[in-house]
């Protein structure tokens, strides 16, 4: 993918693509990440007239060129849920707060994992004859984090969890958590940095209950949603996850730190481009991207931890996106 900003007005940017098949897209991005426009003479113009392959990659040109405007410009027109960066501040916060603090806002969704092996009650009730189709459980993370704030912070990082760390250890606070938060916030904090569920507390807006996803038929998705927050907005992560029985509390941290890592894993293969190194795993992400790798051609399958991949999608991927 190659991306090149060729004009600006009072309603957006118009960016031209080269795709992955070497396809020229010309497409209009609003600043709040609509597409306005989309012209291209490499693929018949209807959808319908398209293959399955066709129209992912030209729905990759139209990914790659609202994450192009975000990365060069700072307009916010990546919708919440597939920004890598503010996955990736969902990921810092995770595998920073301590196992008290995760149990706080995770316990439910864990409570609920175990008692698919009896080891407790479970929170939510999964409907009947939803356990004999593809079951997931669902739960909404909210940051109080701007997204100048997670710009900043977290993309200049490319997720290298080393660079996140020596960016947290670089401050001036001993407390790790202390300095990591107080940076995402992107103002000085009142919080005693000792106490470290004040800290928590201070940086997460809310989470959600967990909501229960199953698929009764193919191309069809049931979703039963528990309690939801007040909060006028996207989450920032949303966690999507199939049951398994987790060893302990320590060991779901971190698979949920490993399964926000596949999301953004997601979100840069569906770009259409290599994502960073760090997150260069195996094991299931996104719940739709899942079933995007089983169907399309232009993806092997990442979401299952037993293959060996042979396509990073280096070679399609700008050079400086490749830096270490």
């Amino acid at each position: 993918m190659q991306a090149e900003i060729i004009g600006e007005d009072d309603r957006g940017l118009g960016v031209k693509v080269v795709d992955n098949n070497s396809i020229e897209h010309t497409i209009s991005v609003g600043f709040n990440g609509d597409v306005q426009g989309h012209g291209s003479d490499g693929y018949p113009d209807s959808p319908d007239d398209r293959t399955l392959e066709e129209n992912e990659h030209v729905a990759q040109a139209q990914r790659f060129a609202k994450y192009y405007v975000y990365r060069q410009r700072g307009y916010d027109t990546l919708p919440p849920l597939p920004n890598p960066d503010r996955i990736g501040a969902v990921v810092a916060f995770i595998e920073t707060i301590s196992e008290a603090a995760f149990e706080t806002y995770f316990g439910d969704l864990y409570q609920q994992m175990v008692s698919h092996v009896g080891r407790a009650e479970p929170v939510v009730d999964v409907p009947e004859g939803a356990e004999s189709n593809p079951t997931y459980y669902r739960q909404d993370v909210y940051l109080d984090a701007s997204h100048e704030d997670l710009h900043t912070v977290v993309s200049e990082s490319n997720h290298d969890p080393v660079a996140l760390q020596t960016a947290v250890e670089s401050a001036t606070d001993s407390t790790g958590l202390y300095d990591l938060l107080t940076a995402l916030r992107g103002e000085p904090s009142d919080s005693d940095p000792t106490d470290e569920h004040q800290l928590a507390d201070a940086s997460l807006e809310a989470v959600s209950g967990v909501h229960v996803m199953w698929s009764p038929a193919s191309n069809q998705t049931e979703t039963i949603e528990t309690d939801m927050p007040a909060v006028d907005r996207k989450p920032d992560a949303r966690i999507e996850l199939p049951p398994y029985e987790p060893d302990s509390l320590s060991d779901f941290q971190d698979h949920l730190v490993a399964h926000l890592n596949c999301q953004i894993r997601d979100c840069y293969l569906t770009m259409g481009v290599a994502p960073p190194e760090s997150v260069r795993i195996l094991g299931p992400g996104w719940f739709d991207r899942s079933t995007w790798f089983q169907h399309y051609d232009v993806y092997e399958p990442y979401h299952r931890e037993d293959v060996d991949i042979t396509d990073w999608q280096e070679q399609y991927t700008p050079e400086e996106m490749l830096a270490k």
